[in-house]
């Protein structure tokens, strides 16, 4: 008897061939936003790579996010019957199942047939799936094959606190701006992920023996985390752990297609030095899991530089300026900010409290040379030295890592007195909208903070959460605000809070064939629903003005102002200099009390 089984996924569709119990053939894609020609691709690679036509086959298994798409389907299989069948085909001593995949977790506890007892599965944040780490690589600066070997070299444990994919991200920032070994930062990533597996694990039982599908199972330092944290010695893998719920799919496909009967099949297992053990189904030839690159999608269009390189939609224009009729050579004080941010670093030249100069770039992995890099672009076309600057104040994130700051003063402080100077001393609200975070500051006249408020569990509707969609819908993000009311009427908001669960929803709306605007204009009504929610909290009061990168996003602002019934005030000034500008002015406040150099 022969039976496929096809797992279309978030990211990968897979499909298994078994003949009489044994994997035949096999075929691997990137899903991309046309799921039927991924499930199509992937079932003719498998196909071919069997030597067997669609004819040969008595039945087909569909499960997976992308179930609905599988049309060639005789039967749906429910996610969790397809992973519990899958680690009882490997390992039949299996009773916990771990399957960790690029958006979800989930956990199963089955019995000796492999029936499922019970199940638990991640619903509300993509901190538990592989799109953790690989958003903590990013942060990294570090390749995601190397993540793992990564944590595996550093014996020193850091606690992870962040909840949130992109809040962790901040963390991760200011353990880089605190100098932390890579390998550190690496092996507290992989706990904190495991940390969130484990507990979803613990809430359905811990019952050896613990198998883990799903393509995170090919990180060693993920697995030794969760080893760790379970506090086992052993944790079961299958040779090709992706591919295991397209055999689990196969395997119930095979056994409805034999009138109910059973399948008789013994596993065996091979031991590593690394405590993983390894399942593999004996096969009367070597299994070739046949790769292919990604199909075409008519949506995307992300397509290679005149320099060879992949086009970044998320990167905001980096900008320097400098005031001509200002000659620094007849100021008392030079004062400098530099607020090195979690997205982006500003400096901030001013010249006895006027703004001179400034640079607006993006932060990299090292805090010092982002702050470096931003001073320097700020002066670029400027006679000015460093020599020439009487004092400096680092802000941000990275503000203990600035190494000419003479002080630090914190950014909640620096943005509500940097409002106070772009907007005018009527301001006494300020909305501070960053790459990771938003902050609502309330102050006097003279831009002192009266109360503050930041959202501290989720990072929907953030600058960095915007990046996400840029990229993923290949738009310029300095064009989303503006495509996201090229639209004929305004679409409902999209329902999840998680930046990664969103970007789901997303990709999901687009199969459906929603246009890109539509979907631009649904993230941005949901980002300002966010945004408004914090603002309740602590009650606007007028002049009400917004600092930060996404004051530039009329998508988000725009619809933000509708619901508050407001109207912000306006600049002419880059809102992302707020922070630099109020660590310069407290600068200036110092020099002017006797404090800056001689």
């Amino acid at each position: 008897m022969i039976a496929a089984g096809i797992d279309c996924g978030a990211k990968n569709t897979k499909t298994v061939v078994l003949k009489d119990g044994e994997i035949i053939g096999s075929g691997i894609v990137l899903t991309g936003f046309d799921q039927s020609e991924a499930v199509k691709a992937s079932l003719d690679m498998a196909l071919n790579d069997a030597g067997i036509s669609r004819e040969d086959l008595s039945k087909i298994g569909g499960t997976g996010s992308g179930s609905k798409s599988i049309t060639e389907a005789d039967l749906k299989v429910n996610d969790i019957k397809a992973m519990t069948a899958a680690a009882h085909y490997f390992f039949p001593n299996a009773r916990t199942v771990a399957d960790v995949g690029t958006e979800a977790a989930r956990a199963a506890k089955c019995d000796e047939t492999g029936n499922v007892v019970d199940f638990a599965v991640n619903e509300k944040c993509a901190a538990g799936a592989g799109a953790f780490i690989e958003a903590m690589g990013r942060a990294l600066e570090t390749p995601l094959e190397e993540m793992g070997p990564l944590a595996l070299s550093s014996d020193n444990p850091i606690p992870l606190n962040a909840q949130c994919t992109i809040f962790a991200e901040s963390e991760v920032v200011g353990l880089i701006h605190g100098k932390t070994s890579k390998e550190d930062i690496s092996r507290a990533i992989h706990d904190a992920m495991a940390g969130r597996i484990v507990s979803m694990i613990r809430r359905i039982g811990v019952n050896p023996d613990i198998v883990m599908i799903g393509g995170v199972a090919y990180n060693p330092g993920f697995v030794a985390a969760l080893r760790r944290e379970l506090g086992v010695e052993q944790v079961y893998i299958p040779e090709k752990p992706e591919f295991a719920s397209a055999v689990g799919a196969a395997v119930v496909a095979a056994k409805e297609a034999a009138s109910g009967e059973s399948d008789s099949v013994e596993g065996c297992v091979a031991e590593t030095d690394a405590g993983i053990t390894v399942g593999r189904k004996p096969t009367k030839r070597p299994q070739a899991l046949g790769v292919a690159g990604p199909i075409e999608s008519r949506n995307v269009e992300n397509v290679p530089t005149a320099e060879g390189k992949m086009r970044e939609y998320w990167r905001w224009r980096e900008t320097n300026w400098i005031d001509p009729d200002i000659k620094w050579e007849d100021a008392t004080f030079i004062t400098v900010g530099i607020d090195v941010g979690s997205v982006s670093s500003q400096a901030v030249v001013m010249a006895d409290g006027r703004m001179y100069a400034y640079g607006n770039m993006r932060t990299g992995s090292d805090s010092p040379n982002s702050a470096r890099n931003a001073l320097k672009f700020a002066l670029e076309d400027t006679s000015l030295t460093e020599e020439g600057i009487h004092y400096t104040i680092g802000t941000g994130y990275g503000r203990v890592n600035v190494p000419m700051a003479d002080r630090t003063v914190t950014e909640i402080a620096c943005h509500a007195r940097g409002a106070n100077f772009i907007y005018g001393n009527t301001v006494r609200t300020v909305l501070d909208v960053g790459g990771q975070d938003i902050k609502v500051i309330r102050c006097d006249d003279n831009g002192k903070v009266t109360n503050f408020l930041m959202n501290d569990k989720c990072a929907a509707g953030t600058g960095r959460g915007m990046e996400v969609f840029a990229d993923l819908l290949s738009v310029p993000i300095g064009d989303v605000g503006d495509r996201s009311f090229e639209i004929d009427r305004e679409p409902t908001p999209v329902s999840s809070t998680c930046v990664i669960y969103a970007k789901s929803e997303a990709t999901g709306l687009l199969r459906k064939g929603w246009k890109t605007n539509e979907v631009l204009a649904a993230y941005c009504s949901a980002m300002a629903d966010r945004i408004y929610s914090l603002l309740e909290r602590v009650g606007v009061e007028p002049d009400f003005a917004i600092t930060g990168g996404m004051a530039k996003n009329r998508g988000v602002i725009d619809r933000l102002k509708r619901k508050m019934g407001l109207e912000p005030l306006k600049t002419t000034w880059d809102t992302q200099l707020a922070g630099a500008v109020g660590a310069a002015l407290f600068g200036y406040a110092l020099c002017q009390k006797g404090k800056g150099k001689k």
